[in-house]
């Protein structure tokens, strides 16, 4: 299986694809109180000289295909998912979205934090 970046990622620390560490799942719902405000999604925005976002290996990368399932961030992501899984399903209709929360809020607050982006789109709606 394939772990490499997609083409035009950078890893700025230079280190070797890795797994980092998953937090460990929020079992509390109350603790998910303060979670209740939703963050909007985070388009990629071009940032240095060639005009590139610099995706780490922690961010979420929304699309589809093969390049953005072997992501080391949507892999972990979906690790995280798995965790909270018993959860969700055990969950009433009332609390599923504060598991879905809680599951965002460990991709953007955990040890090693990460984003969730989509890919920008030119006025014509091409990229």
């Amino acid at each position: 299986m394939n772990t490499s970046p997609p083409p035009n990622v950078q890893d700025p620390s230079g280190a070797a694809a890795a797994f980092p560490p998953l937090p460990s799942p929020i079992m509390d719902p109350a603790a998910s109180a303060h979670h209740a405000q939703q963050q909007p999604v985070q388009v990629a925005a071009p940032v240095a000289a060639n005009n590139e976002i610099q995706v780490s290996h922690q961010d979420v990368l929304f699309g589809r295909g093969g390049q953005t399932n072997r992501h080391i961030g949507n892999l972990r992501y979906r690790d995280i998912i798995a965790l909270h899984r018993a959860d969700y399903v055990r969950a009433s209709k009332v609390e599923k979205p504060n598991v879905a929360r809680r599951i965002v809020q460990a991709i953007r607050t955990g040890k090693n934090p990460g984003r969730f982006l989509r890919k920008a789109t030119m006025e014509n709606g091409k990229k």
